[in-house]
């Protein structure tokens, strides 16, 4: 089944937001695989990054964005290789090809122990073709179609009907 962002204007709101973070970094941080009830951890890693796009486009949401980067960093901070490749490579990667994104994520470039993931994203993120730059701002992104697991669905639906 398919979700529209644009159709689930919730989603910058805030106890639904909380709910979209727990979700997605739990799937990143416990990678399970071979189920279609629960994302795994790269799936996960790319409904954020989608995530993120959405809520960039939305006025009043600079905290919750604030809040998840936080969260994100923290997760990237405490887990093994694992967690980092499909941290780095599966959402910051992607997530720094929107410059309006980037300042919730600058503080790595300062921590010696973020520098070296946040040059290489920042240094993809520069080099992703123009024509992907920054189109979270375009009418085509806000109706971008995400697939989600059945489960995942069940948790939005929950927190969009609270």
């Amino acid at each position: 089944m398919k979700v529209i962002i644009e159709s689930s204007p919730n989603w910058g709101g805030e106890p639904t937001c909380a709910l979209i973070q727990k979700y997605l970094l739990g799937c990143i941080r416990d990678g399970v695989a071979d189920t279609e009830e629960i994302q795994g951890r790269y799936e996960a890693a790319e409904s954020l990054h989608v995530w993120f796009r959405h809520l960039v486009g939305m006025e009043g949401t600079s905290a919750v964005l604030s809040r998840a980067s936080s969260a994100i960093t923290n997760l990237y901070l405490e887990s093994g290789e694992e967690v980092r490749d499909a941290i780095e490579t599966g959402f910051l990667e992607h997530v720094l090809e929107t410059a309006a994104l980037r300042p919730y994520f600058e503080h790595w470039a300062f921590d010696p122990r973020l520098q070296l993931a946040w040059s290489r994203a920042l240094e993809w993120g520069k080099h992703t073709p123009i024509i992907w730059q920054d189109f979270s701002t375009t009418p085509t992104e806000r109706q971008r179609v995400m697939d989600c697991s059945p489960h995942f669905r069940q948790v939005l639906v929950n927190a969009l009907t609270v």
